[in-house]
């Protein structure tokens, strides 16, 4: 579970023991990512078609122009992150949900878990 989220510069569950993380929050970097990166809402898709959505997929990383620091990671980061570490999901624990929760299918339903919480 991460406060934000994912970060290309840590690109393994172990890499997050290397970050010195008793310091102020740098405005770039690993630090920053964890704590302030976000995923692509699953809302941003639903109306795209066919071409757009295949684009959609492949969205990595990208800077976040809504926090002005960190990134927007979309499902090719999600994937490739569960994949290489051999994991079902990522739990984040930075917005508040009116539910307490928020299931990011990244509207992918063959999927038996969300691989985003």
């Amino acid at each position: 579970c991460v406060h934000g989220g994912l970060s290309p510069s840590l690109p393994f569950v172990a890499d997050i023991n290397t970050v010195d993380r008793f310091r102020e929050i740098p405005k770039h970097g690993p630090l920053c990512d964890l704590l302030w990166s976000d995923p692509l809402g699953d809302w941003t898709a639903d109306e795209l078609d066919d071409a757009d959505m295949a684009e959609w997929y492949d969205v990595g990383y990208e800077d976040n122009p809504d926090r002005g620091c960190s990134y927007v990671f979309g499902w090719k980061a999600v994937s490739t992150y569960l994949d290489d570490n051999e994991l079902v999901a990522v739990v984040r624990a930075h917005e508040v949900q009116k539910d307490g929760y928020l299931l990011h299918t990244f509207h992918r339903p063959e999927r038996a878990h969300p691989p985003l919480i």
